[in-house]
């Protein structure tokens, strides 16, 4: 803030007598060499009011003179026949960023001016004089317009990419069921088994056929469970070792064009 108003006093302050005695001189040495600009600039400080009245009204006079004199140019510039905003570069400099339809000032005397419109560009000699107002100056561009590469990623839909392992969960918990369950059942018929050996009728061999039929039962559903358990334990690792070859991820291909053909970039 501080460095604006600074910035800002400094211009609104006005020139010494000094500053604009020095300006005068210096304004009428430039118009002199046609250097129109920077006449112009000199004039503009020492026709300040706060001027001395004879150097003010001196400056004032040959502002006019140079504002008269200073010559300008409107381009022009067209693509196969349209209108288009461009670029122009000044005597290889950069001039203009765009086109407004507009003339602009320009120095007198000779110029390389060029246009670049749609990756096109031209160039023209042109003879600039003094007082030389609102000159049209055309660019006929012919081509083909150049637009910008942008990059078309494309990711295909693999089928076979790694998804979630539903199946080897699936057998994976089957067998930890299947375990569970033969432990369990095991444990509970032994246990009945043995408190029915305890009992005075195992060495008579007459106890009651429904506690050993329902011992025997416990330790075939136990069979079973262990048998489910390693099916499913051999399923599960089959299918974890078949997830594990599966791709971790589709594979990324970006499709550029090259010229008058396509090009696939990437890794597969």
């Amino acid at each position: 803030m501080t460095v604006l108003l600074l910035g800002a006093w400094a211009q609104a302050t006005p020139p010494s007598v000094q500053e604009c005695v020095a300006a005068s001189g210096a304004g009428q040495e430039h118009q002199k060499q046609g250097a129109l600009f920077s006449a112009r600039k000199e004039f503009e400080i020492c026709s300040s009011s706060s001027c001395p009245q004879l150097v003010s009204t001196d400056c004032t006079r040959w502002l006019e003179e140079v504002i008269t004199a200073m010559p300008s140019i409107n381009i022009v510039a067209r693509l196969n026949g349209v209108d288009q905003s461009a670029v122009v570069r000044l005597d290889g400099a950069p001039w203009l960023d765009r086109l407004t339809g507009r003339p602009v000032d320009i120095e007198p005397g000779d110029h390389d001016v060029e246009v670049e419109a749609g990756g096109v560009k031209q160039t023209q000699r042109l003879v600039v004089v003094q007082g030389e107002k609102n000159r049209v100056v055309v660019f006929a561009l012919t081509g083909v317009v150049t637009a910008p590469v942008i990059p078309v990623a494309v990711t295909p839909q693999a089928p076979s990419a790694r998804g979630f392992p539903t199946w080897p969960v699936v057998f994976t918990a089957g067998a930890v069921a299947g375990a569970a369950s033969f432990t369990i059942l095991g444990l509970t018929g032994k246990s009945q088994l043995a408190t029915l050996v305890a009992q005075p009728c195992a060495s008579t061999k007459t106890c009651n056929p429904a506690q050993t039929a329902a011992i025997s039962r416990q330790f075939l559903a136990a069979d079973i469970s262990l048998g489910v358990g390693i099916a499913s334990a051999l399923a599960a690792g089959a299918f974890w070792w078949w997830w594990a070859l599966q791709p971790h991820e589709a594979p990324a291909v970006t499709l550029m064009p090259a010229g008058t053909s396509l090009q696939f970039v990437g890794s597969w």
